[in-house]
């Protein structure tokens, strides 16, 4: 059950859902990084996308351990993906694909050493996925 609720909270940062739930407890910063963020996918694209790659993650046969640290790794990840055409940041496209592959090479050294090599190639096509769909939208070809 521990390992469902960890797994539902990397789900929702995957669509980049992170909620606050009082706005008074925000620091300044946190309120500026709020006012930055730039939604790159729909609430109905976000669901889609968490839902697919919840099942696919399945899929994959983690045990306990290894899908709490897998997807604390993500959770990190995605966080950082999805900051990357903030309002404050002035990156070109171009630039956000280079940072996205950065990042992207990062968390496969990762989580590679807690996969199998099975369980890898699923994470590396799972995760090919919803980059590709992220580069499509943010080059706005919903």
């Amino acid at each position: 059950m521990v390992a469902y609720k960890t797994y539902v909270i990397v789900i929702f940062a995957l669509g980049g859902m992170l909620s606050m739930t009082a706005q008074e407890t925000l620091t300044p910063k946190e309120k500026e990084r709020m006012a930055n963020k730039v939604e790159v996918f729909t609430p109905d694209e976000k669901d889609n996308i968490q839902m697919w790659f919840y099942e696919q993650t399945n899929k994959m046969g983690l045990d306990e351990k290894t899908r709490n640290t897998y997807a604390a790794i993500l959770s990190d990840h995605i966080y950082d993906v999805g900051r990357l055409n903030d309002k404050d940041k002035d990156y070109t496209y171009d630039e956000i694909l280079e940072r996205i592959d950065s990042l992207s090479k990062a968390t496969h050294t990762k989580v590679q050493p807690l996969l199998t090599e099975r369980q890898y190639q699923q994470h590396l096509a799972n995760y090919n996925v919803v980059i590709e769909d992220l580069k499509k939208h943010l080059k706005g070809g919903n």
